[in-house]
């Protein structure tokens, strides 16, 4: 068999040759997580300037949102990374056409394709996610995770990808993606058995993103408690790979904006949250309203941002203040932090990480997410937020 690269909803972390007994219900562990702007990352352009980064992160912000709403495009995937090739692991199991995994995601993905009396041949899929597709041969392995307490912990039989034909916000040094949405084949559905259908993140804010590390937490290790945490329902639509969560309104000081709805709905489940987004999508009626209440509340000179991605930047001063915003979704009031709702896009320009959208679509993006710990549990179907710093968790 050809190598391929590692894709599917899963992982792309680390392949196990060694036999591990199956992990048991109550599972706890934690990872790293590197944004790719970080100067631990091997992808971090170390002559680009903080406001290229930024800008970089919101076009790419921009080009996910056209992927959240148009079919594949077919391109190939050129990679420099070494492939990953199923004759060297011992544990890489194709899945036939005749096998019940097969037939069982023909529902729940795209597709698996087999050809007319294929017998026993090998399963080929196609999935489509936010930021590209993948299509190739159906399998299991033995996934191996290693935490940041150093234990590797092992997943035999996973469902993953062996991609043949890739597509995605990629350059040549990836090679693979972890989905955690809610599919049936993501990460996080599968082991399911193993952490109770519970993780949980924490991102660092930009500023501390040079010095320090976010992480990513499953099983026991991911419960959100404690004071000042408040949680929201999320709701069941399709598709099922994305989170949905119901946005009530924002508030601007004590100036309350409701939201009548976006592309996905106008009640229940009309945003969703993405971490892989940089900036907070709204659909441009709203975000005008937005935008306007807030421009009322800041006493400082508005300026054109010279890379023309933000709408509303200001220069920034020892007086600048920002008015308190929260973020209101059902039975769950976020209040943001300063940091969350203005980025320093150059010396002395802030700018809101907000951006309208022409198609209506709503994405709660990362930049809102930064210094909470952000908990999901795919079971009770809850998602909580807490206010942390997670220099320190």
């Amino acid at each position: 068999m050809a190598a391929c690269v590692n894709y599917l909803p899963l992982f792309i972390l680390s392949l196990s040759t060694a036999y591990f007994a199956p992990v048991q219900s109550g599972v706890g562990f934690s990872a790293q997580l590197i944004h790719r702007d970080s100067p631990r990352s091997p992808f971090h352009n170390s002559s680009e300037t903080h406001s290229q980064r930024l800008t970089n992160a919101f076009r790419r912000s921009i080009n996910r949102l056209s992927h959240f709403n148009t079919s594949r495009h077919e391109l190939q995937s050129n990679q420099d990374a070494p492939l990953f090739d199923p004759k060297s692991s011992s544990t890489y199991e194709p899945l036939s056409c005749l096998s019940t995994e097969c037939k069982g995601l023909n529902a729940t993905i795209d597709g698996t394709f087999c050809p007319p009396k294929a017998g026993d041949s090998t399963c080929l899929y196609t999935y489509t996610y936010g930021s590209g597709f993948t299509n190739g041969d159906l399998a299991t392995e033995t996934i191996t995770l290693t935490s940041v307490s150093g234990k590797p912990i092992a997943f035999p039989k996973t469902i993953i990808g062996c991609g043949r034909n890739n597509s995605g916000t990629f350059n040549k040094e990836e090679f693979g993606i972890i989905v955690l949405g809610g599919g049936v084949v993501s990460l996080v559905s599968q082991l399911v058995p193993s952490i109770d259908g519970k993780f949980s993140y924490c991102l660092v804010s930009t500023p501390d993103m040079p010095y320090y590390s976010s992480k990513i937490y499953f099983g026991a290790n991911a419960i959100v408690s404690g004071h000042g945490v408040v949680t929201t329902p999320l709701a069941k639509k399709n598709p099922d790979t994305y989170y949905f969560l119901t946005l009530q309104a924002i508030s601007v000081d004590d100036v309350i904006i409701e939201f009548k709805g976006s592309a996905f709905g106008t009640t229940e489940g009309n945003i969703i949250i993405d971490s892989g987004t940089t900036a907070t999508m709204l659909p441009k009626h709203f975000y005008l309203k937005l935008e306007s209440a807030i421009a009322s509340k800041i006493q400082a000179k508005r300026v054109h941002d010279p890379n023309k991605v933000y709408g509303l930047c200001y220069k920034f001063n020892s007086n600048f203040k920002v008015p308190k915003i929260v973020v209101r979704f059902a039975f769950a009031s976020v209040k943001l932090d300063p940091l969350n709702t203005f980025i320093i896009e150059s010396k002395h320009v802030g700018c809101f990480p907000f951006l309208p959208t022409d198609n209506g679509s709503a994405i709660y993006g990362n930049m809102n997410q930064m210094n909470f710990l952000i908990g999901y549990d795919t079971v009770k179907r809850t998602v909580s937020f807490k206010p942390t710093d997670c220099t320190i968790h």
